[in-house]
């Protein structure tokens, strides 16, 4: 089914079809995932994916614990020009929510428990066409049980055992340390922070 011109994207990868146009948008809502880390690796760490969610400034907002001072309510936004975003909000201290929300302008999807999906129980989406606020036009789709982690770790043994490279990369996991540094460096300053496009060199004494 097609939804239309995609305004609103809850984490989930877009690629150039006819059937699903570019996102305008992409906003991550959940709860029990203080770090957004998981959730920018998954956008930066397939080649498909990085070529359009390289992001050129962040802002956040940052809620600590008074006493032990870690992250309990974090929120961003991160601009990756062109009229293109993505909105997140990640939580250890908030009733348990996880949802990715891909919106456009004739129908929508949901993805349940997007971040860390339950191994032993199967997972569902829902497409919407949005005929009827009261979600009349929803179709569940459930995909079968999978475990993640395993498949991870199998592709991992994999690439270790054939030495062939694997799709995410150490530039994946610079880039998503130079996203995160941003991010912490907007929390402190208030106000947007660009994102660092190559890694500086190192320091020389």
């Amino acid at each position: 089914m097609r939804i239309g011109h995609r305004r609103r994207h809850r984490r989930r990868r877009s690629r150039s079809s006819p059937a699903f146009p570019p996102f305008r948008r992409v906003v991550v809502e959940t709860t029990g995932l203080a770090d957004p880390a998981p959730i920018l690796a998954t956008l930066l760490s397939e080649p498909v994916v990085r070529h359009h969610y390289e992001p050129e400034r962040v802002i956040a907002s940052v809620a600590r614990d008074p006493t032990l001072q870690t992250d309990t309510l974090s929120s961003g936004l991160l601009d990756f020009g062109r009229g293109r975003q993505l909105a997140f909000t990640v939580s250890t201290q908030a009733a348990r929510y996880q949802r990715i929300q891909l919106v456009g302008t004739q129908g929508r999807i949901e993805i349940e428990i997007p971040v860390n999906a339950p191994q032993d129980k199967a997972c569902r989406y829902v497409v919407d066409d949005a005929v009827g606020l009261d979600g009349s036009g929803c179709r569940i789709v459930t995909l079968p049980v999978a475990d993640q982690y395993q498949l991870q770790a199998e592709a991992f043994s994999r690439a270790v055992r054939s030495e062939v490279p694997t799709a995410a990369g150490l530039d994946d996991a610079v880039m998503n340390m130079r996203i995160i540094d941003a991010l912490f460096a907007s929390e402190k300053s208030g106000r947007f922070e660009a994102v660092r496009s190559s890694i500086a060199p190192p320091r020389t004494t």
